[in-house]
């Protein structure tokens, strides 16, 4: 069966059993691209993410002190990702936990809900101080112990925009296609990857070359399985020059 009829007889099945399913659009946006790879919408850094059935502790911290308790901007964000449950089955689960900002002050313990992850989905202002919704500065999510980054809120954004996203058991991610619009005077590509959260094996889904302007629709049909993350890259293929920017979405469905 080609990977087409895999996903066209997937979303069928959703149609006619109306199965338990959500829309998604995982967004990549990219300001500016520096020299090397970097993940799409991550502030010119490399997600990170655990593999090998390990969860591990994080933290979060901005760099303005106006992302604080009683600051005007971000008080209080909301993270939500996925966690190994050992208890049962070490089964990778939904998590969503709150932080109340300390300014440029590392915060190691959420407000409500338990440390620990695998990965970070998305992360949002929750309470705001005089600009309700919106972050100052840029918030990090980060491990505790590597400093290694799981997600980012890009200053003023209120939310994250990056291009990756965490499958958790029992879930298996539909991805349609995708729409890439870039304005690059330096030669790039945007490549989409899976990783298996259990064994740490990485697989390249495609690769789009990016040369100027442009605006790209490109369907893809696949299959995200559960226990997986899916995540795009950017990489230059000279020496920086001039101004780039590169925003992408991908259209999915997960059930």
């Amino acid at each position: 069966m080609s990977l087409i009829n895999s996903v066209e007889s997937v979303y069928n099945q959703i149609s006619n059993n109306n199965l338990s399913h959500q829309n998604l659009v995982i967004r990549g946006i990219n300001d500016s691209i520096a020299t090397g790879s970097l993940t799409a919408g991550a502030s010119n850094n490399i997600i990170s993410y655990k593999t090998n059935q390990d969860n591990q502790d994080i933290d979060v911290v901005s760099t303005s002190a106006n992302d604080s308790s009683a600051g005007t901007h971000a008080r209080i964000i909301t993270i939500e990702g996925i966690y190994i449950d050992s208890a049962d089955s070490n089964r990778f689960k939904f998590k969503t936990t709150t932080w109340t900002m300390n300014g440029t002050t590392r915060v190691s313990s959420p407000t409500t809900g338990t440390n620990g992850f695998v990965a970070i989905n998305n992360m949002f202002v929750n309470t705001g101080g005089t600009h309700k919704a919106s972050n100052h500065g840029e918030i990090k999510a980060q491990f505790a112990t590597s400093s290694s980054l799981l997600n980012v809120i890009h200053a003023t954004a209120g939310k994250s925009h990056n291009f990756s996203y965490a499958v958790r058991t029992g879930k298996q991610l539909l991805v349609k296609g995708i729409n890439l619009v870039s304005l690059v005077h330096t030669a790039c590509q945007f490549s989409i990857y899976q990783t298996d959260l259990d064994t740490g094996l990485r697989t390249l889904i495609d690769k789009i070359p990016l040369n100027g302007d442009e605006n790209i629709s490109h369907q893809l049909n696949v299959i995200i399985p559960q226990n997986h993350i899916v995540f795009g890259e950017i990489t230059n293929l000279e020496a920086v020059v001039g101004s780039n920017h590169v925003s992408v979405n991908m259209s999915c469905v997960e059930t």
